[in-house]
């Protein structure tokens, strides 16, 4: 019988994290935070805590990369994450940020995960982001409000969750455009102020059977609503 173990490396304390470094099952307890104006900072399998500086930003310059892994502050250490250059994300959380994640003018791919337990707004994107896709991503307990547009022109979004938040569900400002597509928030909680616009959207998937309930192929589907 083989047992397969993965073990984590732990470092105490590490100095300021920059571009051009990666760290892969590794546990950092860092002092100085992240701060990468050009190269990239790649994260896999990795938890990094922050303490005495706790800002993690990345720049126009930068590339982002985080997989598996998760970013938080220490206790009561209020905690800025704000990323705008590219970014890779896949199955990962960034956990009680001061005022959530930050995404503005980035370009990349954020899949699985989420903004956890934010003391204020859970996620807010700014900027020209027609770049980026953002796609089953959770945003969960956040103080303030939960998906922020804010001088947003052309914004979409997929399968975004939003659960238990303390302020609105979804807010559309300062000319933003949002498109959500197949996503769960609560219609009764949003606000969309003059000058912008919010559209929500479904997908939905017809089969076109026979008497036998056998699918027919090349069917075309005409769908009217009660006036036809």
């Amino acid at each position: 019988e083989t047992i397969t173990l993965e073990a984590m490396l732990y470092i105490p304390s590490a100095g300021s994290i920059d571009g051009g470094e990666g760290y892969f099952h590794q546990a950092i307890h860092s002092e100085f935070g992240i701060h990468a104006d050009f190269g990239s900072v790649e994260l896999s399998g990795s938890v990094i805590q922050l303490a005495g500086d706790p800002v993690a930003e990345f720049g126009p310059g930068s590339f982002f990369g985080m997989e598996n892994s998760s970013l938080e502050a220490d206790d009561d250490i209020p905690m800025t994450v704000a990323v705008r250059g590219g970014i890779q994300w896949e199955n990962s959380t960034i956990v009680a940020p001061e005022n959530g994640l930050l995404i503005e003018d980035a370009f990349g791919e954020m899949v699985g995960g989420g903004v956890l337990g934010s003391n204020g707004d859970g996620l807010t994107m700014s900027g020209a982001l027609d770049g980026l896709t953002l796609d089953f991503f959770t945003v969960e307990g956040s103080a303030g409000n939960a998906l922020v547009f804010d001088n947003a022109p052309f914004t979409v979004v997929q399968n975004v969750e939003i659960l238990n938040t303390g302020g609105l569900d979804v807010v559309a400002r300062n000319g933003s455009l949002a498109v959500l597509q197949d996503c769960s928030f609560d219609d009764n909680m949003v606000s969309v102020e003059p000058g912008s616009g919010l559209v929500r959207a479904w997908t939905t998937h017809l089969m076109v059977v026979d008497e036998m309930d056998q699918p027919i192929a090349g069917v075309n589907v005409d769908i009217f609503d009660a006036t036809g």
